[in-house]
């Protein structure tokens, strides 16, 4: 590298592997720890959501869900590392360490994903509710990858609800097919 970010890598204490002087003075084994039980965690969520999907017979069922929600959970803590790793250095000025662009990208992403579950067949398109729950999904990941357990389980227990009870009372609901 050249000799400014040279000087900057040795200097800084974000670069020594042991500690790193992040916003909340976590040392390196914390780190870890903690973004391995937000992979966990939202691997466990969205296998659960996956489940239901799975039951039912839909292309996107358990491994889809779970591999959806731990993408996102990966990506966002990736990008929070980094935050906790320049923050605080004298990184060049160009470079923009901002987690919110990665979870917009996920969030992007995993609509085309859904997208790609939802098909026409005859008069009728199946598939939305597959696609809703993917990108619920990885929602509940990238909660679950700042941190935010409590958010990440009130909203799978939603979107579970959503999927087991509502699709009940959904056979009650009057409702009219218009050709299109």
């Amino acid at each position: 590298p050249p000799p400014a970010i040279r000087e900057v890598w040795q200097s800084s204490p974000a670069f020594r592997p042991i500690f790193i002087d992040s916003m909340y003075s976590y040392n390196m084994d914390n780190w870890v720890v903690e973004a391995v039980g937000r992979l966990l965690l939202a691997g466990v969520l969205g296998a659960l959501v996956g489940a239901e999907r799975e039951h039912h017979g839909r292309s996107a069922g358990f491994r889809t869900h779970l591999l959806s929600s731990l993408g996102a959970a990966i990506a966002i803590t990736v990008s929070l590392h980094l935050v906790r790793v320049f923050s605080g250095t004298d990184y060049p000025q160009w470079v923009s360490l901002d987690p919110g662009r990665v979870a917009h990208g996920v969030m992007v992403g995993i609509g085309f994903l859904g997208a790609g579950a939802i098909i026409r067949y005859g008069r009728g398109v199946r598939g939305l509710t597959t696609g809703a729950s993917l990108w619920c999904t990885a929602a509940v990941g990238l909660a679950c990858g700042l941190g935010m357990y409590a958010v990440a389980a009130i909203a799978t227990a939603f979107v579970l609800f959503t999927l087991i009870v509502l699709s009940k009372l959904d056979h009650y609901i009057p409702s009219r097919c218009y050709r299109t």
